[in-house]
């Protein structure tokens, strides 16, 4: 069982790196990025097609990341351009518009079939005792810890940070006060969409590999995550999605709960739903 849990940190630290994107677009330019994740596949499948061609598996890589980089700052120019002084609401509507014309561009570009998707240096393992962690995933959780780490360390101890608190507060008002809020807006969509890349890059080979199902697969432990973190916290959003991950893995693990796995996120929200209602259910019940 115990091996089973460690398994799941690959896919849980993937999780943790998309919810802590999450956390981080939601605080810095107020949407609810329900795109994330198929930015993210759109940019691993150009390095799969890649792949295909020849090209090496880290030079691959690399384009498919500019590629979701490309396209992160494409949305974020129409979020810019269109909906600056809209509601978080309203901005989260349009990335849900975001995720379905990606999906349905996804697959009508790249099909429907399942693809192969190497693994970050594969058939490299450590042994720690009679348990088994894949370089893969020593790698994957080394990444979403330092992510926000860096992140947290940015916001709080650099010039750049305040210049992204300060255009978090009101971009129309930041910008009266010489703050690029616009270019900076796209450039945490363009940030982000990297992030997300990556992130897609090394979840996709322990999940379904074709487009739609790997764009949808992703979102919803993504979004448990950064609601365990309570869409503020990118620590909480990292162990959220570790958490969730390793949950996953162990449910999986017993062939009677193995059906509901795909469960543990949505539980997840529903906890955060009634922990954080708990106060106006209380004072109504009273």
């Amino acid at each position: 069982m115990i091996q089973a849990g460690v398994s799941g940190i690959l896919a849980g630290a993937a999780v943790a790196m998309l919810g802590a994107c999450m956390v981080f677009m939601y605080r810095m330019v107020r949407v609810l990025n329900f795109a994330q994740v198929a930015i993210g596949t759109a940019g691993a499948f150009v390095s799969i097609i890649l792949g295909e061609h020849g090209w090496p598996f880290v030079p691959a890589a690399l384009a498919g990341v500019l590629a979701a980089t490309a396209i992160g700052v494409l949305c974020g120019t129409i979020m810019s351009a269109l909906f600056t002084e809209a509601s978080t609401e309203a901005r989260s509507t349009v990335a849900i518009t975001f995720l379905i014309a990606l999906v349905t561009l996804g697959s009508w570009i790249f099909g429907s079939d399942p693809r192969p998707i190497p693994q970050l240096l594969p058939h490299s393992n450590v042994q720690v005792g009679d348990i088994e962690v894949s370089a893969a995933t020593i790698v994957t959780l080394i990444l979403a810890i330092g992510l926000a780490g860096a992140a947290t360390y940015l916001l709080k101890r650099t010039r750049v940070g305040t210049l992204l608190r300060a255009m978090a507060e009101g971009s129309r008002a930041a910008e009266l006060l010489g703050v690029p809020s616009r270019r900076m807006a796209i450039g945490v969509w363009g940030v982000s969409a990297a992030v997300a890349a990556i992130a897609v890059l090394l979840a996709a080979p322990t999940r379904q590999s074709d487009f739609t199902s790997l764009s949808v697969q992703l979102l919803l432990p993504a979004v448990a995550a950064a609601s365990l973190g309570l869409l503020k916290s990118l620590p909480g959003a990292v162990a959220a999605g570790l958490l969730i991950g390793i949950c996953e893995a162990l449910v999986t693990y017993s062939s009677d709960l193995a059906p509901y796995a795909d469960a543990v996120p949505l539980v997840a929200i529903l906890l955060v739903l009634g922990w954080t209602q708990r106060k106006a259910v209380w004072d109504e019940a009273r």
